[in-house]
């Protein structure tokens, strides 16, 4: 099933050299691991540069935002089956 969600999350993550790797994510009251990171791309929006990570778990595909301008995550899709 697929959501479009576009809520704001707390993403843990860690920085490898010039690359950011989200690990696990909470939304709502529930935490999320990430076992993979699918694709990663980034555009801009004026001013602003938005990095959109596809990221996986054993059985949840998600879409996750990272803006840079204003340091937040959103969760944009979340995709179950």
């Amino acid at each position: 099933m697929f959501n479009k969600i576009d809520e704001p999350i707390e993403v843990i993550c860690a920085f490898l050299k010039n690359k950011s790797l989200p690990l696990y994510f909470r939304w709502g009251n529930r935490r999320y691991k990430i076992d993979k990171v699918n694709l990663v791309h980034s555009v801009r929006r004026g001013r602003d540069k938005l990095y959109f990570y596809s990221v996986s778990n054993k059985s949840n595909y998600f879409k996750l935002c990272f803006d840079t301008e204003k340091n937040c995550w959103t969760l944009n899709e979340s995709y179950s089956e």
